[in-house]
C-alpha cells in the first residue's frame, strides 16, 4: 500500500484542469520541488502542528532543508502565476479563495511522490486533519523516522500575527481558520505524540534542536 494512500486528497490533474492550469507547468513545479532531494535508505519526516500564525513556516524556514522536500501549500500557491495575478487585480481574499484548493491538490501530489520514493520530507501544515495522523502512522511502518513539532502560540496572539502579516503583504487567512483548526488539533495531539519518534513543543521565539538541523544564524 502506498504510504500516502490514507490521505484524503483531490486529484491534482482534475483540480488543475478545473482551474485552467497548464499540466505541463504543474508537472514542472512538482518535479522542481522533488528535485530538492534524492531517495535515501533511512528517510526522515518532520511534520509541524499549529494554527495559522503560530510560527510553523518561520520554524520550517529556519531548518537546514538540504536534500529534503519541503511540502508547503502556501509555497505552491505563491508559485502559481494566476494566484499572483489575482493578488494584484482582485485582492488577497479573492486570490486565496480561487487558488487555495488547486494549490492543496498539487501539494498533496508532491507529498505523495516524495514519501513513496523515500525522500526526506518536511511538511509545513497545521496537522488539524485526522488523515495526516494516519499518514504518519503509515510512514512510520515504512521505516520513516518521524519528528513532530508543535508550534504553541495562544490563539489571540496567532490572530494578531495573521492580521499583521496580511497588512504587511502576507496571504489572506479566513477569520474562522484559527478556532476551527485549534479545536480539531486539540483532539489529535495525543495521537501525534504517540506516533512521533521525536515530539517537540516550540514556544514563541524558541529554537529547539531538530533532526533537520537549524541553519546557522
Amino acid at each position: 500500500m502506498s504510504i500516502s494512500s490514507v490521505l484524503q486528497k483531490e486529484s491534482y490533474i482534475e483540480a488543475s484542469k478545473a482551474a485552467n492550469l497548464r499540466l505541463e507547468f504543474v508537472e514542472n513545479l512538482i518535479s522542481e520541488t522533488l528535485d530538492q532531494a534524492k531517495p535515501v535508505d533511512f528517510p526522515k519526516l518532520l511534520h509541524t502542528l499549529g494554527v495559522p500564525g503560530s510560527g510553523k513556516s518561520t520554524f520550517v524556514n529556519g531548518l537546514n532543508s538540504v536534500n529534503s522536500v519541503v511540502v508547503s501549500f502556501d509555497r505552491v500557491m505563491e508559485a502559481l502565476p494566476q494566484y499572483q495575478h489575482d493578488l494584484i487585480t482582485s485582492g488577497k481574499e479573492v486570490a486565496f479563495n480561487n487558488w487555495e484548493g488547486p494549490a492543496r491538490a498539487i501539494g498533496y501530489e508532491i507529498l505523495e511522490r516524495a514519501v513513496d520514493s523515500k525522500r526526506n520530507v518536511i511538511v509545513d501544515h497545521s496537522g488539524a486533519r485526522k488523515d495526516h495522523l494516519e499518514f504518519l502512522k503509515q510512514a512510520k511502518q515504512e521505516n520513516y523516522q518521524i519528528e513532530v513539532v508543535l508550534c504553541e502560540t495562544p490563539s489571540n496572539e496567532a490572530q494578531k500575527r495573521v492580521l499583521k502579516r496580511e497588512v504587511e503583504g502576507g496571504r489572506h487567512v479566513p477569520s474562522d481558520y484559527i478556532p476551527q483548526r485549534q479545536t480539531v488539533l486539540n483532539t489529535l495531539i495525543s495521537g501525534y505524540r504517540e506516533v512521533a519518534d521525536i515530539f517537540t513543543i516550540v514556544k514563541p521565539n524558541q529554537e529547539p534542536k531538530s533532526i533537520f538541523q537549524h541553519r546557522p544564524s
